[in-house]
């Protein structure tokens, strides 16, 4: 089996592009701010078709941050909002219709406590990982993607290779 390397960057507005969406605040301005709290409106905006659904993934994390498995929805984007942070490994989709990742454009981000990611429909994606202990991750996309909108496949079944996260 081969193992392929990954370099984990951490994710900022000018490095996510095609993949999707950061969702931060930092040097945004507040659209409200009061001696209670601050709001800040559209910082990002999903593409759903149906009634949302909250989901939440509990990672743990492991010795090694490896990734085999990958999955897209073709008419849902998918926001992860992590309360600690997370590393997810990700792909754009294939040319010309094609079934599986870009193989090519595999990377590894690290998503900041505090931050999210609102993923682009058809993005190849898993679960996020845990970089230190036991991470919740809040998921929200529509209410049947899982059973609906839901392609997966696992590289190393199919193609004897993983990807190992280099943090």
């Amino acid at each position: 089996m081969e193992i392929k390397k990954l370099k984990c960057v951490t994710a900022d507005k000018d490095n996510i592009g095609d993949y999707g969406t950061l969702v931060f605040t930092e040097n945004k301005t507040p659209d409200y701010e009061s001696k209670e709290f601050s709001f800040w409106n559209r910082l990002g905006e999903m593409n759903l078709s149906e009634t949302a659904s909250v989901c939440l993934v509990e990672s743990h994390k492991t010795d090694r941050l490896t990734s085999s498995v990958f999955e897209r929805h073709l008419n849902t984007s998918e926001t992860l909002i992590p309360t600690d942070d997370i590393v997810i490994v990700i792909a754009l989709p294939g040319k010309n219709g094609n079934k599986e990742p870009d193989w090519d454009t595999v990377k590894a981000y690290r998503i900041k406590k505090g931050d999210a990611v609102i993923l682009s429909n058809e993005v190849w994606h898993y679960a996020p990982m845990a970089v230190n202990g036991t991470v919740k991750t809040f998921v929200v996309f529509n209410t049947n993607t899982p059973e609906n909108d839901n392609v997966s496949l696992d590289s190393q079944k199919l193609y004897k290779f993983i990807y190992e996260v280099e943090m």
